[in-house]
């Protein structure tokens, strides 16, 4: 057990369910762990996560500013380059560049969980992995395109049974509440494979990974309440 990071653990605030706001944003837990020795690029590969979901939603056009956790702005809106080891060629060909960078990401963590001895990582990136791949093959299937062209680090999928998830997922009423479903999914893989009580570091790291399922909902929250003012005024 490390002594530093059971004082951290036990002075982080408690985090709510998903529709309640964060306690801290993503940006002040990271400057209270940054500088908690060697370890703490773990945290920074799980805060990095996020910063990358954004510059996909820039890019795409669903949203229209953010702002960097481990990136810099401009990395995160797409105006300058990424890290390096975002940027290797990886060992397949893809149809849309940002499964690429996808691929060097995971690759990338899994890389950080095997030289720390991290298990919570190592099972969080198989999972992950496993969920997103799944994701892509039903859309693949149901537009008619082959799905091994946006299936990514596939070596590194864990085999836990996703049917459940895919079939909430298929039936949600809009593409918000789709990804509030998969968070709810996110938060309850973590409940079930994180060892409280510790304080070590897969306890932080799964902290970082809670907090950002917590922001990330309420700002999907206030995303569907926009949409629901913008249909009511038409």
């Amino acid at each position: 057990m490390s002594k530093r990071y059971y004082f951290i653990v036990t002075s982080l605030p408690e985090l709510p369910e998903l529709s309640q706001p964060a306690p801290l944003t993503l940006v002040e837990f990271r400057e209270l762990v940054i500088d908690e020795g060697p370890q703490s690029v773990l945290v920074d590969a799980v805060l990095l996560e996020e910063d990358l979901t954004m510059r996909q939603a820039i890019l795409s056009g669903e949203i229209d500013h953010a702002e960097g956790i481990v990136l810099t702005d401009e990395q995160v809106m797409g105006r300058a380059d990424l890290p390096d080891f975002l940027q290797i060629e990886p060992d397949h060909h893809y149809r849309i560049t940002e499964d690429a960078i996808w691929w060097n990401y995971y690759n990338y963590v899994n890389d950080l969980a095997l030289r720390y001895h991290s298990n919570f990582l190592r099972d969080w990136v198989g999972f992950e992995v496993n969920l997103r791949n799944t994701l892509s093959q039903v859309r693949a299937e149901k537009l008619g395109l082959q799905a091994s062209d946006y299936i990514v680090a596939e070596d590194l999928a864990g085999d836990q049974d996703v049917s459940d998830i895919i079939s909430a997922w298929s039936s949600a009423p809009t593409p918000i509440k789709a990804m509030q479903l998969l968070d709810q999914y996110r938060r309850k893989w973590l409940d079930d494979n994180v060892a409280y009580y510790n304080f070590g570091i897969d306890e932080l790291l799964a902290y970082a990974r809670t907090l950002i399922l917590v922001v990330r909902w309420h700002r999907l929250e206030e995303l569907s309440k926009n949409e629901t003012a913008q249909s009511d005024s038409r």
